[in-house]
Order: C-alpha cells, then sequence, then structure tokens
C-alpha cells in the first residue's frame, strides 16, 4: 500500500513555497480532496472557471488597458456531463432488482425488500449513483427509523464524510465521521409570511464505529440518539468508484477529463473573443475624411463625396482561427479515442466493424467492476439493515442487486442464444425468465421463480379411480 505523508512539516511548506506546488496535483490531505470534489462539482454542473483556474491552467483571459475583463475562459464542453451520464445509465440499466443470494432464505429477501422501499431507493437511487461518478466516491448507512418502522439505507454527500481505515493494511474500516451543516428552514409567521431564511447554520455530526454510533447537534452531545448498535462492524459501507492508491478515497467517472478539457475551452473562447471584437468589416475611407458620428452606414443611405474618394469594407483575414479549430478537433478527437464511453457518438459511428466492437468490449469490461462494487455497496448496506432489525450479527452472501444489460440488448439476437442453448442443453424456467426479463418482455420487478411457476404448464388432475392407459399390443 502506498503511504502518502500528510504531515506539513517546516521543511515541507518551505518547499512548496519554493516549487510553486499546483493545486492540481494530486491530493494528499483532507482539504485537498475537499477542494478536488468541488472542482469535479463544478465541472460536472459547468460552474465558471476561477481566476485561479484560469492562472494556474494558463487559460484565455483578455484585459484591456484599464484592466477591465473582455474576455475569460468559459466551460463550453459537455463531455463530462456526457461520460458521467453514461455511467450512470449503464449502472441503473433497466433498473435494479434484489435477488436472494444462495446464503439467504425467502425472509431474508423480504425483509430486503421491505428495507428497499422504506429507503425509496427507486426514487433516490439515480442521485446516490451521480453523485458517486461526479464525485469519486459512493457512502451508504443502514440506520433504524425513528417512528420504529425498520430499516432504511441512507446515503451521504462524500464531502460530508471523513473516513479512517486500518493503518496495517487499509482493508479495515474504523471510522466515518459523518458532517452535515444545514441551516434551520425558514418561519411562517400568523399571515403566512416567511421570515428570514438561512439566518441560523447547525452542524450534526454523527461518529461511527464498530459497534457504536456517537450523534453530536451543534457541538453538544446527544444522547437519545447516540448508543452501541447490535452488530459488531460499522454500520457505513463506503465504495471507491473507481480504487487507487489509498482506500479512503476514489477516481470519478471523468477523472482529470475537465482538465483536458480546459485547453479546447480556452482556444473556444479565444476565437469567440476574435470573432467578437474583429467579425464585422470596418468602411475605410481614401481620398476624405468620414465624421465619426455619420450615419453612412445604415441601411439605404446615399453617400456623397469629392472627385476620387472611395470608400470599401475591410475585413480580416482569420487565418489563424483556422489553425486553432484544427488543433481543437485534434485534441478532441485524441480524448475520445481514450475513453470507449464516446463508443455512443459520432466517434463510434465512423469506426469499423472492429473496431466498434473493441469499444463495445472495453466499455461493457470497465463499467462491469464498476457496477459489481455499486451493487455490492448496496447490497451490503441492506444486508446490514437486516442485521439491525432482527438483532444480531450480519449475515453476508443473503441478497444480491442485480441489474440489466449494460449495452440495449438485441432482443432477437438474445432469444436466438436462448433457443439454440436450449437445444443442446435444458434451462431452468427461472433462467429463461431473466433473460425474457433483460429482453424487456417480462417485467423487472417479478419474481423470477415465482413467475416461472405460476407460467409452467402441469399435467391435468386424473379422473378419480382411473387406471394408467396400457398397452394393447
Amino acid at each position: 500500500m502506498t503511504y502518502l505523508d500528510r504531515r506539513l512539516t517546516p521543511g515541507r511548506l518551505q518547499s512548496l513555497l519554493a516549487d510553486g506546488l499546483s493545486l492540481r496535483r494530486y491530493p494528499e490531505s483532507r482539504q485537498q480532496w475537499l477542494d478536488l470534489y468541488q472542482r469535479r462539482h463544478e465541472a460536472y454542473v459547468g460552474d465558471p472557471y476561477t481566476v485561479a483556474d484560469m492562472k494556474t491552467l494558463h487559460l484565455f483571459r483578455a484585459l484591456d488597458e484599464s484592466g477591465d475583463v473582455l474576455a475569460e475562459t468559459r466551460r463550453l464542453t459537455r463531455d463530462v456531463q456526457f461520460v458521467v451520464d453514461t455511467h450512470v445509465d449503464a449502472i441503473l440499466a433497466e433498473g435494479l432488482t434484489l435477488v436472494r443470494a444462495p446464503a439467504g432464505d425467502p425472509s431474508d429477501l423480504a425483509a430486503a425488500e421491505a428495507i428497499w422501499a422504506r429507503s425509496g431507493l427507486d426514487q433516490h437511487l439515480e442521485r446516490y449513483v451521480r453523485d458517486a461518478a461526479v464525485l469519486g466516491d459512493l457512502h451508504f448507512e443502514a440506520v433504524l427509523s425513528e417512528d420504529g418502522s425498520g430499516a432504511r439505507v441512507v446515503a451521504y454527500d462524500p464531502r460530508h464524510v471523513e473516513l479512517t481505515y486500518d493503518a496495517e493494511t487499509g482493508t479495515k474500516l474504523e471510522r466515518a465521521i459523518v458532517t452535515v451543516p444545514y441551516f434551520d428552514p425558514a418561519t411562517v409567521d400568523a399571515h403566512g409570511n416567511l421570515g428570514e431564511e438561512h439566518d441560523v447554520m447547525r452542524i450534526y455530526r454523527r461518529v461511527i464505529t464498530p459497534g457504536r454510533i456517537d450523534v453530536y447537534r451543534d457541538g453538544q452531545p446527544s444522547p437519545a440518539e447516540s448508543g452501541a448498535t447490535s452488530i459488531g462492524v460499522p454500520t457505513a459501507i463506503h465504495s471507491p468508484y473507481v480504487p487507487y492508491k489509498i482506500p479512503e478515497y476514489g477516481l470519478s467517472a471523468a477523472h482529470k477529463l475537465d482538465d483536458a478539457l480546459s485547453l479546447i475551452d480556452s482556444m473556444l473562447t479565444q476565437i469567440h473573443a476574435i470573432g467578437t471584437r474583429h467579425g464585422n468589416p470596418l468602411l475605410q475611407s481614401a481620398g476624405a475624411q468620414v465624421a465619426a458620428g455619420s450615419d453612412i452606414a445604415k441601411l439605404g443611405r446615399i453617400v456623397n463625396g469629392p472627385a476620387g474618394w472611395s470608400m470599401s469594407y475591410v475585413e480580416p483575414t482569420f487565418q489563424g482561427i483556422s489553425t486553432l479549430l484544427n488543433a481543437i478537433q485534434t485534441h478532441r478527437e485524441t480524448l475520445r479515442e481514450t475513453m470507449p464511453e464516446f463508443l455512443f457518438t459520432e466517434s463510434g459511428a465512423n469506426s469499423s466493424g472492429s473496431a466498434l466492437n473493441f469499444r463495445a468490449t472495453q466499455f461493457v469490461s470497465k463499467m462491469k467492476k464498476i457496477r459489481a462494487r455499486v451493487y455490492r455497496a448496496l447490497a451490503d448496506a441492506i444486508q446490514i439493515g437486516i442485521a439491525l432489525e432482527r438483532g444480531g450479527a450480519v449475515r453476508a452472501g443473503i441478497v444480491a442487486v442485480e441489474g440489466g444489460d449494460i449495452l440495449p440488448a438485441n432482443v432477437i439476437a438474445m432469444l436466438e442464444e436462448l433457443r439454440i442453448a436450449h437445444g443442446i442443453q435444458p434451462i431452468k424456467p427461472a433462467d429463461v425468465v431473466r433473460v425474457y426479463q433483460r429482453a424487456g418482455i417480462v417485467r423487472t420487478d417479478e419474481d423470477p421463480e415465482a413467475y416461472a411457476a405460476e407460467t409452467s404448464p402441469e399435467p391435468p388432475d386424473a379422473p378419480a379411480g382411473a387406471e394408467p392407459a396400457r398397452d394393447t399390443e
């Protein structure tokens, strides 16, 4: 395991100031990770570049003689959003379903489905997955509902969670600190008028350790919300979206793509500034002087002047813009060639059949690993919720989460493969139902085992006292 020294000693501070450490380097402290989370969020929602970003990345920024801003780089590309949304679609596919794992029984599946419904995962899971794809980490926790209805699964913003893994192996979660700042809701007076909003900030802190949870509100312990749990492991589950180096943090779906796209944004802004300042043709007067306040440029005006006077338009050639456009196109194509997510754009459509197949295989292979981590984290959180409800130890492998095909299914090809496979080796009816569900023929919320049992043909009942037919020959 790679160890990163986060201590800021006087010698290290001096070296950082001497070599001008860029804020875009791989983080080595909690604050640097929070800054990276913020940059990832800004890249997805398309927030403007800050002045610090423009200076660090040397982006285009034009100032006049008075220091006023004429043009500055904006986020004009949507590749980050496209990659993230493609990941979310591949993870959720046609919807997720709970299934009974080999170590489980029907009661386990029923309890898991109740937790799923109580948590509103059908409604909120897309937001949880998108947060993980944008920021790089997924945090679930199983909590018991205050009304006593049972357990539910909640998710936290990665910026609100600080983790501690064991120092020896980095594989065991020892502590999770959840810090959520929030404001008191606006008050409503007797006349229905809203009071001042966001006047008081509150801090909710939740310290989760194996077998215990401690809650603090505004720095004061909350004994009613604190206490020991019935299980010996933390109720929190962490899954890095793409694991790398240290266990506490992961990489996002579009890691560093925003930095690479900043060059394209800078060039596009520069072209826009050139076109704005020099795109309109200018009138040139030869042989006479035209007053600055004249309206000769208006439509239908007639211009009279002395003999030998001529007027013509002067237009810039914009030869440099073609060079910038070629650089933009080349840079963008290079980026897209390295990411299989652009299989679904014109970059994939222009590829040969073999190249398209390779990109599809690479995308499926990439998303399989990510999906497995997300599904496993969700199943683990649900299993912890079942253990909290029953007051016993956590039983692993009793439920699992499954999703549809990563790529859109070719229904005809899928059914033909099923027919050929069934001719070679008989297939269980429940497995056939699962294929029908992936093809969209059967609803995904149906239980394959129950559906197969209901639709399987049964032999007609024999009349009472009837004897089996005998061979008369």
